[in-house]
């Protein structure tokens, strides 16, 4: 350079790194030891962010109510997230059901929402975090972060033949 850098503009942009993802073998790891997961809690939780490809803030946030029933199916109402906007998620039967039983083991909400802490109040980001990497580790595919699953579940649905478009509009 012909002279010293002295602001940020003055550096070249750097190429955007692609989302991270975990891979079809790793995610089948993933997944299986999911669904031998003892903590109930912990499980409905990270099947959520895997299913869903909701955000972890979305998952915190939402209502002990979250569950309606819609037509033919169940929905999962996610209220005002990101891009301010409520939306409706499909919901698969087996979430629903792990839904249902969480619940009934759980009993009356005492936060008003969906998950909470054992003293009554909302998790945090950070405990969804551990969450999903306790997960992780019980499969043995390294650190994983709640967002990945997020790109996942789009890079999966994409493979899969899924449209662009359904994929913007269901995440």
């Amino acid at each position: 350079p012909a002279r010293l850098f002295i602001y940020m503009s003055d550096f070249p942009a750097l190429d955007e790194p692609l989302p991270k993802f975990l891979d079809d073998p790793t995610a089948y790891k993933f997944m299986a030891a999911l669904a031998v997961d003892t903590n109930l809690r912990r499980r409905l939780m990270v099947e959520l962010l895997a299913r869903t490809g909701m955000r972890v803030g979305e998952l915190a946030g939402l209502q002990d109510d979250a569950v309606v029933r819609k037509g033919d199916g169940h929905r999962l109402h996610i209220p005002i997230g990101k891009l301010h906007n409520d939306r409706y998620m499909p919901l698969l039967p087996m979430l629903v059901d792990l839904i249902a039983e969480y619940k009934a083991v759980r009993g009356r909400s005492r936060s008003g929402h969906l998950l909470e802490r054992d003293d009554g109040q909302p998790f945090d980001r950070r405990t969804i975090h551990r969450y999903v990497d306790r997960v992780a580790k019980l499969a043995d595919v390294g650190h994983v972060h709640p967002h990945q699953l997020r790109h996942t579940l789009a890079t999966l649905s994409i493979n899969r033949g899924m449209s662009l478009e359904a994929i913007a509009a269901l995440l």
